[in-house]
């Protein structure tokens, strides 16, 4: 960690004396941290001795193991070349790679070094006499100050422990700042971390409880801290959302339950509570994308740096890597040869350092311990050891030699495909140098790969899944393994959660919808049903209107007829169907003063004898053909003749045949008519 993470947490109107242990009082803080502006050395940049020359065989050896890349090299071909080579290596030789060496480590430290040691270093690079002063002693004095420098800063900061725990250091020697600086301040931290999160296991929001505990359940420092700085806000949230949400299904149960029969004013209320909820959902969605974004981009700022590191201690490990690699592939060929029955050791005496010193890195412990004893013992050293010394130490690296296979097998469950070919390979050769390669570089190198390109897979996952692998490949080897190991199984966990809160949350406001719907289907209903009895009011209204219209037409049709010597009809007794039978009045005869006689004769026509007398009673009814019956029901359903207007014409066609009568009579000669005419029975 590179940048000092405070464990402090601002409440909005108390601050909380962790030191003193004060009641939380659980409001939601502004952010869980203080970041300080300074820089915190790391153990990795501490300074190492200066590489001196070598004086004698053993010197030379020591280079060999302990030198950089140029100077490695040098002494192997030295310690290959024989006395004379040794020696050359000795009265000079090693001067130019131990400068080059030191030129680079110097470069190196103005990339990676602690913040006073990068500007030095450059100071340093200006001549090889420079170069020499810093590490011999620039260097060692500059971290010392650093580590002063960051342990005077820890005094300041805002945290009783840490600053009082530096105040501690600083008056008690060298020994104890670099202790607090690489170390102590981060375990004060860790325990702060997880007394804050113990408090939160009191929280009134449910959510921040089960979450507080979940986080002290690990025992992971990193995931206290994750939960203090980022999960306790997510938490927070998701509750006051589905508070929210919950509170607005409420009041349209309540609303819905006390309009039973529907209204239009409750539809519209749902309505904008359906609104409300999903404007409710849709701004925490955005909250949380927006918080892990955040989160994410500030993580990946500390895990940069760790990057960079990492990418330099890599780089200087390569030429140990590759000078290690090559000694075991040329192991089994120069023993195969050098072993092989007849063979002349003092003419291939090269051939033969040369495995000493391939075995001397590769070998197991008590090969290796021989292998160097060899090459320090001279020829006479090294051919005893390639023809008895190899094969006595390897029986007695034999439990070593089983242990690192078992070592091999149980890696081999650790990493993805490229940790099974890479093992799967040592375990098949029967070059041991293989297994120990494995060991020692192989397996490091194809677990990286397997998390790099797993982490990789990841960044198509879910949310927060795909944050924390973002985090991970911007920061080191040891970052990409955490995520492997138990960030990425965290952040599944933290996504399934989200999950779930969505899910209640959509499931609430389609229950929320669903009463919206109703409610506006029983309004609809309600103002469906007033409208038909408005239309069926409307339409009685009418009728009785048009009624008491046609009353009036017809008593006025009544006031205007001159029904004298009609048969008169009461209006009781009409009932809108034809009449079964209409009573012929008889006339009065008409006497002609010129002769006497009636029209009739006057006029030289027969006579006409009368209508028979007859009776008409109430009951009497006349056969009418089918047809006649069909054409006067046909005439009652006809709009507008009532029974007034039939009974009016019933009238008229009665007068007018009374006339017509008349008429006949007065052109056809006929008898007198009797004096006194039928009159007809009521």
């Amino acid at each position: 960690m590179s940048v000092f993470r405070a464990a402090r947490r601002r409440w909005a109107t108390t601050v909380v004396a962790l030191i003193a242990g004060a009641s939380l009082l659980f409001a939601a803080p502004a952010q869980a941290y203080d970041i300080p502006d300074f820089e915190i050395p790391l153990a990795s940049q501490a300074p190492v001795p200066l590489v001196v020359r070598a004086v004698d065989a053993g010197g030379v050896l020591d280079l060999w193991r302990t030198g950089g890349p140029a100077t490695r090299a040098a002494a192997q071909l030295a310690l290959v070349g024989g006395p004379e080579a040794v020696q050359a290596f000795l009265d000079g030789g090693q001067d130019v790679a131990l400068a080059t060496d030191r030129k680079e480590l110097v470069t190196e430290l103005t990339k990676r070094g602690s913040p006073h040691v990068r500007s030095s270093a450059k100071a340093a690079l200006i001549s090889d006499a420079a170069t020499v002063a810093f590490l011999s002693d620039g260097w060692a004095s500059t971290w010392k100050g650093d580590l002063r420098t960051t342990a005077t800063y820890f005094t300041n900061v805002a945290n009783p422990r840490i600053s009082a725990a530096a105040s501690k250091s600083l008056d008690s020697g060298e020994e104890a700042i670099g202790q607090f600086v690489l170390e102590g301040w981060r375990k004060i931290a860790q325990g702060q971390d997880r007394e804050a999160v113990y408090y939160l296991t009191n929280s009134p929001v449910p959510e921040v409880t089960l979450g507080a505990q979940a986080a002290l359940d690990t025992s992971s420092p990193d995931i206290v801290a994750d939960f203090l700085r980022y999960g306790q806000f997510v938490a927070s949230d998701h509750h006051t959302e589905s508070e929210a949400v919950a509170a607005l299904l409420q009041q349209v149960k309540a609303d819905v339950a006390a309009n039973p029969n529907g209204a239009a004013v409750v539809a519209e209320r749902a309505r904008t509570a359906v609104g409300q909820a999903r404007s409710t959902a849709a701004a925490a969605r955005s909250a949380d994308s927006s918080r892990l974004v955040a989160d994410r981009d500030f993580l990946s700022s500390l895990a940069s740096p760790r990057q960079t590191t990492d990418i330099a201690l890599l780089t200087s490990e390569e030429p140990a890597k590759a000078a290690f690699a090559k000694a075991a592939r040329e192991i089994p060929e120069l023993l195969a040869t050098l072993t092989a029955p007849g063979t002349n050791l003092d003419a291939r005496s090269k051939e033969a350092r040369q495995a000493t010193l391939d075995l001397a890195l590769t070998g197991t412990p008590e090969v290796k311990k021989a292998a160097e004893a060899a090459l320090l013992a001279g020829d006479s050293g090294i051919k005893a050891f390639i023809t008895n010394g190899y094969a006595a130490s390897t029986k007695l690296d034999g439990s070593a030699l089983s242990a690192d296979r078992q070592r091999v097998y149980q890696l081999l469950h650790l990493g993805g495909g490229h940790v099974n070919a890479a093992a799967d390979a040592a375990l098949s050769s029967a070059n041991h140098a293989d297994v120990r390669y494995f060991l020692e570089y192989g397996f490091d190198q194809a677990l990286h790969l397997d998390n790099r390109v797993q982490t990789t897979f990841a960044l198509d996952s879910t949310p927060e899944v795909r944050a924390a692998a973002s985090v991970a490949l911007d920061g080191s080897r040891a970052d990409l393994q955490a995520f492997m190991t138990s960030g990425k199984a965290a952040a599944a966990e933290r996504d399934k959660a989200t999950a779930a809160h969505v899910a209640l949350v959509n499931a609430t406001i389609a229950e929320l919808a669903g009463l919206a719907d109703k409610a506006a289907l029983d309004a609809g209903t309600a103002a469906n049903a007033a409208k038909s009895a408005e239309a069926a009011r409307q339409a009685e209204a009418a009728r009785q209107a048009e009624a008491a219209r046609q009353a009036r037409a017809v008593q006025a049709a009544e006031a205007a007829l001159p029904l004298s010597g009609v048969p008169q009809v009461a209006v009781h007794q009409l009932t809108g169907a034809a009449p079964a039978l209409v009573p012929w009045q008889s006339a009065p005869a008409v006497v002609i003063p010129a002769t006497g006689g009636t029209a009739a004769s006057a006029a030289g026509l027969p006579a006409l004898p009368p209508p028979p007398a007859g009776t008409a009673n109430p009951g009497d009814i006349v056969s009418v053909e089918p047809e006649a019956q069909e054409a006067a029901t046909a005439s009652n359903t006809s709009q507008g003749l009532n029974a007034w207007t039939i009974g009016l014409i019933a009238l008229l066609v009665a007068a007018a045949a009374g006339g017509i009568t008349l008429l006949l009579r007065r052109k056809t000669p006929a008898k007198a008519a009797p004096e006194t005419p039928i009159k007809a029975k009521p």
